[in-house]
């Protein structure tokens, strides 16, 4: 009788250390995902502030005061504007033009 009591205590005790160690690996991983949280985020952070500068610097680039500026400039001194009987304008596919 004693034996059987034994072995269930050993069972009770064996199944409460594995669900505590399986416990305190998920603990684990959940602390090292939060210390990931704000490496990301200032990573997140840095991606945005870069967007914002990329988006400034083609706005910037395409301000029609720019491209005549750069329509001057002697590198682009062999470009000309086109004469209205050289633009050729085409319908779009599914417009209501084409019927």
């Amino acid at each position: 009788m004693h034996t059987g009591l034994l072995i269930r205590l050993f069972v009770c005790i064996f199944t409460f250390g594995s669900f505590l160690y399986a416990y305190l690996l998920q603990q684990n991983e959940v602390t090292t995902y939060r210390l990931q949280i704000p490496k990301i985020a200032r990573e997140v952070e840095q991606i945005f502030q870069e967007n914002t500068r990329l988006r400034f610097d083609i706005e910037t680039f395409e301000n029609p005061v720019n491209l005549m500026k750069l329509a001057e400039a002697p590198e682009y001194s062999h470009l000309k504007h086109p004469l209205v009987k050289d633009i050729i304008v085409l319908p779009m596919p599914g417009s209501a033009d084409e019927a």
